[in-house]
């Protein structure tokens, strides 16, 4: 069973059918799934774009609990941009430096909405790919996390936003459990949509 985090984002929706239409049994979660510590019956939750969660991280310490818990204890996480914060988050815990940097890029996408980034994937990254690919950016911040492997760089940056060699997307272990977490969103383009299957059953 699959668990995605229901958000306001149009990528939620879209993560979501996509994955009932590839044949997994999925459920929408919320942050009273999470605070009630039910993440344990989910093989894998997915965190999407949006903000809601990023809320519930800061401002309830029970969702900040239970969600290392599920980690901890072997949970799988995959999580796209707002969702790949709170995963940064789990991991090495929120720190006023990082949510400076989650805001600038937040601000940033305000002004100027969706926009492209080009990635270039590393050797043996877990996807398979090679080379450059173009990604949508809708305001995630860089994946840095200690020990974590770097799937792909930003192969540039934008103005405000100089994120040109830092990791877009990176996979790791946390306790018993692991996480992939994505800055841009594959959701919104058809040629990237394979990059989440792969990271759901990778």
């Amino acid at each position: 069973m699959i668990g995605v985090y229901r958000t306001s984002s149009e990528g939620a929706e879209i993560i979501y059918n996509l994955l009932v239409n590839e044949g997994y049994s999925v459920e929408w979660i919320s942050q009273e799934i999470v605070e009630q510590g039910q993440l344990s019956i989910y093989e894998l939750v997915v965190f999407p774009g949006a903000h809601e969660h990023v809320f519930a991280f800061l401002s309830s310490g029970k969702f900040r609990r239970m969600l290392r818990r599920y980690l901890l204890n072997g949970g799988k996480y995959v999580g796209f941009c707002g969702g790949a914060a709170v995963g940064v988050w789990a991991v090495k815990g929120f720190s006023l430096f990082e949510g400076l940097k989650f805001l600038k890029s937040y601000l940033y996408f305000l002004v100027v909405g969706r926009t492209s980034f080009l990635v270039v994937w590393n050797l043996d990254n877990m996807f398979g790919k090679v080379g450059l690919q173009e990604m949508t950016w809708a305001g995630g911040p860089p994946i840095e996390l200690e020990d974590f492997k770097i799937e792909a760089l930003f192969a540039e940056s934008k103005p405000f936003v100089p994120y040109k060699d830092k990791p877009a997307i990176a996979s790791g272990k946390y306790g018993e459990g692991c996480l992939v977490l994505f800055s841009p969103h594959p959701e919104y383009r058809e040629d990237t949509l394979d990059l989440i299957l792969r990271a759901i059953n990778g």
